[in-house]
Formats: structure tokens, sequence, C-alpha cells
């Protein structure tokens, strides 16, 4: 089984569509002086009227169909860079990127260093505050706790 694309088969029915019209108009030019014409509902069956769009509103009209003039494009740039230009540019960061890899493969990676930093973070910390709560407070307690705070606070100053 072969499949065809479909462009394939379009092109083959417009070919198809072109050849039928092609022929239809030759027996017909032939046929209308041996044979009267067949009645207006067969023609616009066979024949549908063509119909025209209207042009676009933004289509030049037909007396202004001139080409442009060299004085009307604009001036090419002057300061393009030259292929040797563009080429020192590359090899700048080139080089830039051969020093980088380099400087990074000299530096010293010590495995150790996240433990340090944990424990120089860990001992400057309250160590009540890393112990775990031992058991929930009562209502009592958090009563008592809220009241201590609001006794603590002050209002914010009035607004002129």
């Amino acid at each position: 089984m072969t499949f065809v694309s479909s462009a394939a088969m379009a092109g083959l029915a417009l070919t198809l569509m072109v050849s039928a019209g092609a022929v239809h108009a030759q027996t017909a030019d032939q046929a209308s002086s041996k044979t009267p014409a067949p009645p207006p509902q067969t023609t616009a069956i066979i024949d549908p009227p063509i119909v025209h769009a209207p042009p676009p509103p933004d289509a030049p009209s037909k007396d202004n169909l001139t080409m442009p003039k060299w004085s009307e494009f604009p001036v090419p740039p002057t300061d393009v860079p030259t292929v040797s230009d563009i080429a020192a540019r590359v090899s700048v960061q080139t080089d830039a990127r051969t020093s980088l890899t380099a400087e990074v493969a000299a530096l010293r990676w010590d495995g150790d260093v996240g433990q340090t930093f944990h424990d120089t973070t860990v001992s400057r910390l309250d160590p009540d505050m890393l112990k775990p709560v031992d058991a929930p407070m009562s209502a009592d307690a958090i009563a008592a706790f809220g009241a201590s705070l609001r006794k603590q606070a002050a209002p914010p100053p009035v607004a002129n």
C-alpha cells in the first residue's frame, strides 16, 4: 500500500480539475455551434459564476506601481566589524575561559568545610533553643505568657 501526502493529492486534484475545465471549454465551443444552449439552471451548476474579491484597502493603486529609487533606501552601516575583529573578540573570550578554568582547577576543595560551618553556626546558638520541647504548655501557661507579653507591649504613637 502506498501512502501519498496531502500536498501531492491536492496537486493531482488541481491538475484533474484544470484538465477537465479545458476539455469542457473545448467541447462547449464545438457544441455551441451544433446544439442549442442548455437551460440556465444546468449552466449554473456546471460553471459557477466567478466572484472576484475587492482588493484590500492597503493595496497600491494601479497608478502607483513604481519601484523605489536608490536615494530612498537607507544608508548602509559603516561601523560593521570585520572578520578579523570578530576573530580577535572570540580569541579574547576563549583565553578568558581557559584562564578561568585553570583558576577553578587550582582551588583546593575541602570535604569537611560543610561540617566546620555547621559546627561554628551551632556554637553561636543558644543551647536552650536547640532542646526539644519536653511537654506541651497548658492553657493556663499560655494565658500567663500572653498576659506578660501584653504588659510589655506599648501602643503606637498617635498620628497628628
